[in-house]
């Protein structure tokens, strides 16, 4: 599978289009509800919402409402926001999340259905935070809110956010953050895509509201990725994630190089942070050269041998 392209209509002054272009998901080949709405087989028999399907699907539509100012695109995208709406988990007087199924291999066993994930958290606050701000939709930002109170709630809460470090007082320095696909204590996984698209959602989140505590989070996961940066490249190819339990590194497939080179590129111009730009070229070159693949080969047959590589 291809990875996406980058989205054609981000303002970065203000959550607008998306970052990823996801017009791809916005005309499901499978089945949907009487909404329209795409849904996935479950695990033993029928189909149930995925709201990552659903995000998607929403920002697909938002990409081609933005494109067409069609009416009937419009509508979807707003469909969309009101499911994830509705269909929120809340901690009485807490945070919210968005349930997801059980994790792949080789985390099932740890994570069961009902967990949190980073990427999918952060891409569905992305498309609440565009209803409330292009859609006038007011209610939706109270979703958001709590949406974005999960990404900076610790694991041991029930949260998604992974402390690096110890916080202090001094000086005003405070810990580091990474926002966790596969939130387990006591084990550092440290998905690249899964930090890099909770991010995005703490970005937004951020710009809409004008909340200090957004921003200082932000700040925190974007030094806390600048720290943990260079082992993700392999000098040849990346790396999926930072997991030391797994009997070997976790090589990306193609696709998911591909999402790291948006992934990272976005960042860098949000962020201004000369690291993370200096990386894209170099894993551009990773990608479409054919000595890289080549000798990244074996270790991607062994991430997809272990089922890390369908993560």
């Amino acid at each position: 599978m291809r990875s996406a392209p980058a989205g054609r209509y981000v303002d970065p002054r203000s959550p607008r289009g998306y970052y990823i272009d996801h017009s791809r998901h916005a005309d499901p080949r499978g089945p949907v509800d009487r909404d329209g709405l795409p849904l996935l087989p479950r695990p033993v028999a029928g189909h149930d919402h995925s709201p990552l399907a659903v995000a998607r699907y929403g920002l697909g539509n938002l990409e081609l409402y933005l494109e067409s100012g069609s009416a009937s695109r419009r509508d979807r995208f707003e469909r969309a926001a009101r499911f994830l709406m509705s269909s929120m988990e809340v901690v009485p007087s807490s945070f919210g999340g968005w349930a997801m199924p059980p994790a792949r291999a080789p985390y099932g066993p740890l994570l069961p259905a009902g967990r949190l994930a980073a990427g999918a958290q952060g891409e569905c606050l992305s498309l609440v935070v565009r209803a409330w701000l292009l859609l006038g939709m007011h209610e939706a930002e109270e979703t958001a809110q709590r949406a974005a109170a999960a990404l900076a709630a610790p694991i041991p809460d029930g949260g998604l956010m992974r402390e690096i470090g110890e916080p202090t007082g001094d000086a005003g320095i405070d810990s580091l953050a990474f926002l966790e696909e596969y939130p387990i204590e006591g084990r550092p996984v440290m998905d690249l895509s899964g930090h890099a698209r909770g991010l995005l959602g703490v970005h937004d989140y951020w710009l809409a509201s004008g909340d200090t505590s957004a921003g200082s989070l932000r700040e925190r996961c974007l030094r806390g990725l600048a720290f943990v940066f260079e082992r993700y490249d392999l000098g040849f190819w990346t790396r999926d994630d930072l997991d030391d339990v797994v009997p070997a590194v976790n090589v990306s497939t193609v696709t998911s190089l591909g999402e790291h080179v948006l992934h990272v590129s976005v960042l860098a111009e949000l962020s201004g942070m000369e690291l993370l730009r200096a990386a894209v070229p170099r894993w551009r070159v990773y990608r479409s050269s054919v000595r890289c693949r080549l000798r990244s080969l074996p270790g991607r047959a062994a991430a997809m041998a272990r089922g890390a590589g369908s993560r």
